[in-house]
């Protein structure tokens, strides 16, 4: 095990291993094959502009029983000195590539990146107390306060703070981020998935795979041949197999997951065009059964089935252990946090204030697709649990971003949002998205002056609770300006299309313009019980609603069995016809909603 060390005011003939003879620049430091118990430290208080520090290897701990002391990259010297810096300014450029479709429509999959901090296909290594931004230098500050800006090209580079990357080492474990500061990471604003934003964490399908999953050799014959022995990539969907077949008996590479991830404590501001991204990999062609077309290739369609995933194809192919937490993510180009394709992955105690800073149609310009961007939200993970966060502010509703909510539970299955606290995004509170998000749970959470277009980014949006210990209870929170964005009809439930969700015993405090449901699509499934809802600047006769309780078991388009399945395990419902009936104005006709004992004040 060996201590390196890195100064802005060393030298790299030196020999790099005590705190007098320290190395001078990254790209010394980036030639060293790091083994377990190494550790490579940057002094405080040096800085190094247009320098990278991008670290590779292979080493794979498969001994869970015996697990060896981690890689450590960190800070030494004096402690009242800033953290070690390193603005990459566009330097650090490698090659990524997928190597298979990415899905969308479609999403960039491959290209040069420009990344402060790589950590390639190497595990057990914790990254701690740095500092790292990844700005365009030449840019004026008109050009940086938005549509002029650079980023805004539909060519424009990919950039990041830090890329974790698993390629070709099998299952990359134990990797933890903690208490980094990066900033200013001016990304292209519409590349989603590539390693383009403040941190990503990201799975490429192994270049080293039978050759007849390659993308340039994948022949029709290959594919209509059927599996071949051990090419477990090729099952149905929904297929699993055991984890200790990761090294394939017929010489087929192990795939490129991760396991043991945390994200810690990290202060990500300014970054585009993800703030925090936790898990998008390549195999998504496997998990979300990729079809192919004739010539064998994954075509970048998809079956998703009923929505369900199962456990052993995400703990073979995804991310398992997975925690994101007490991190802040400041004015995120794009959305703030995201984790993809995990098994159970914890999402606790982070705050996002004014997501989606770039997420409209003035600054967006190059295309209409993906111009959508959330707070706080899983995609495709099974049993997800997002809890004790806060998300602030998130913008543009009105000016083009599709979204625009703090949470969203976005084709997975087994969401649970709990005790989380959200105040003034643009696009309401919560989005339950589309046909294959399933089984969502939506409870103990508050939501205050959400979906009325409120103008949150020039107050800060403190709140008196900090990050985290929010139980449901309402939290005071700076209070906006006037709508700049929008006309403020949004509401705060979002249910496009979903098959069911649970959204019970939360607390919204509806703003003057505000409404509790999105009508204009409001055609998914859900259970809407025991909540509060507090129109704050509503008259009766605006609420069309008596203050008190809506009557018990009133349910629209779910009659008899139907209205059972909705809600398993109590008394059948039965349809009301509304003629004659003291209903608030946001009651929707033509959607399946249960509504149960919730209060209008």
């Amino acid at each position: 095990m060996t201590t390196y060390y890195v100064s802005a005011r060393g030298n790299d003939a030196d020999d790099g291993q005590t705190p007098e003879t320290p190395w001078q620049t990254l790209a010394k430091a980036s030639t060293l094959a790091l083994r377990p118990g190494d550790q490579l430290l940057l002094e405080r208080g040096s800085a190094w502009h247009g320098e990278a520090l991008h670290l590779t290897g292979k080493f794979r701990d498969d001994d869970k029983s015996d697990t060896p002391a981690p890689i450590v990259v960190a800070d030494y010297g004096d402690p009242a000195l800033p953290r070690p810096a390193i603005h990459a300014d566009g330097a650090g450029i490698w090659h990524e590539d997928y190597g298979v479709p990415i899905g969308g429509a479609p999403h960039r999959n491959r290209g040069d990146v420009s990344t402060a901090l790589l950590i390639r296909d190497l595990g057990n290594i914790e990254a701690r107390n740095l500092e790292l931004s990844n700005r365009w230098p030449d840019c004026t500050p008109e050009q940086r306060a938005g549509r002029r800006h650079r980023f805004a090209a539909i060519d424009a580079p990919d950039r990041t703070g830090v890329a974790v990357v698993a390629e070709r080492a099998g299952t990359v474990r134990h990797v933890v981020l903690e208490n980094l500061f990066i900033h200013d990471v001016e990304g292209n604003i519409y590349d989603k998935h590539m390693a383009n934003g403040g941190i990503q964490v990201i799975a490429h399908w192994n270049p080293d795979r039978l050759p007849s999953m390659a993308r340039e050799s994948c022949t029709a014959a290959a594919a209509a041949a059927g599996p071949s022995a051990g090419d477990d990539d090729r099952l149905p969907r929904g297929a699993t197999t055991d984890e200790s077949s990761h090294n394939h008996p017929d010489g087929g590479a192990p795939v490129a997951r991760f396991d043991d991830v945390t994200v810690r404590g990290c202060h990500v501001a300014r970054a585009s065009r993800w703030g925090i991204s936790v898990g998008y990999t390549g195999y998504l062609n496997v998990i979300d059964g990729g079809r192919r077309g004739a010539d064998g290739r994954f075509d970048n369609t998809f079956d998703y089935g009923d929505g369900t995933i199962d456990d052993g194809l995400l703990a073979r192919y995804g991310a398992t252990n997975v925690i994101v937490e007490d991190n802040v993510v400041d004015d995120a180009g794009g959305d703030a946090i995201t984790v993809h394709y995990c098994l159970r992955p914890l999402v606790r105690g982070n705050v996002s204030r004014r997501a989606a800073r770039w997420i409209r149609r003035d600054v967006y310009t190059a295309t209409g697709r993906d111009r959508v961007a959330a707070a706080i939200w899983p995609w495709r993970c099974k049993d997800a649990l997002l809890e004790h966060n806060h998300a602030f502010g998130t913008l543009n509703a009105g000016l083009g971003n599709g979204d625009g909510q703090a949470w969203d539970a976005d084709y997975g299955d087994g969401t649970v949002y709990r005790y989380n606290y959200s105040a003034g995004n643009t696009g309401g509170t919560v989005m339950v998205c589309g046909e294959f998000a399933v089984n969502t749970t939506f409870q103990y959470n508050t939501a205050v002056d959400d979906g009325a277009n409120a103008d949150y980014s020039r107050t800060g949006c403190q709140t008196q609770a900090g990050a985290a210990g929010n139980t449901g209870n309402a939290t005071t929170a700076g209070q906006g300006e006037a709508p700049e964005d929008g006309d403020g009809t949004l509401g705060c439930i979002d249910l496009p299309g979903n098959p069911i969700a649970i959204v019970a015993d939360n607390v919204f405090v509806i703003p003057p313009t505000g409404r509790p449901l999105r009508e204009e699509r409001c055609t998914g499934t859900a259970v809407i019980e025991r909540n509060t809802f507090v129109f704050r600047g509503h008259s009766t006769a605006s609420a069309n609603a008596v203050p008190g309780t809506i009557p018990d078991e009133l349910v629209g388009n779910a009659t008899g069995d139907a209205a059972d399945k909705l809600l398993p395990g109590k008394s059948a419902t039965r349809t009301i016809d509304a003629a004659g009936k003291t209903l608030p104005d946001w009651y929707p006709s033509g959607s399946s909603l249960a509504y149960r004992g919730n209060i209008l004040l």
